[in-house]
């Protein structure tokens, strides 16, 4: 998903300092990882929402994508393992509205479905 992302330079490189999620702001409080793909950088950021954001950027094109997100919130209402788990904490349809409003995408119609895996 596309993101507007504000930067500023570090050795060279654009570090990612604001994301403008569905016109809410959200301050990356610290990058705690960056890594190089083939043809792109990811920055693994948390945000002044207490939320963890994977972002891919193709420095060529100054492109930013939103690859993950956890929130705090979508973590309690994750399916836990082991004795005493719960089978069934919440429909996949309420699973994927709760993560949905958390990114910032209440009031839309219906949230994408989920698909596991990485692209």
């Amino acid at each position: 998903m596309h993101v507007a992302v504000e930067t500023s330079q570090a050795r060279g490189l654009s570090m990612p300092q604001r994301l403008r999620l569905r016109g809410r702001d959200v301050e990356v409080v610290e990058v705690l990882d960056q890594w190089f793909g083939p043809d792109c950088r990811y920055c693994k950021v948390k945000g002044s929402d207490h939320a963890l954001y994977i972002l891919r950027v193709d420095e060529s094109r100054s492109e930013w994508n939103l690859i993950m997100f956890a929130s705090p919130k979508a973590q309690s209402i994750a399916p836990q393992s082991g004795a005493g788990a719960h089978p069934h904490p919440s429909t996949d349809k309420e699973i994927r509205r709760t993560l949905f409003d958390a990114v910032g995408f209440a009031g839309a119609s219906e949230p994408p479905t989920l698909r596991s895996g990485l692209a």
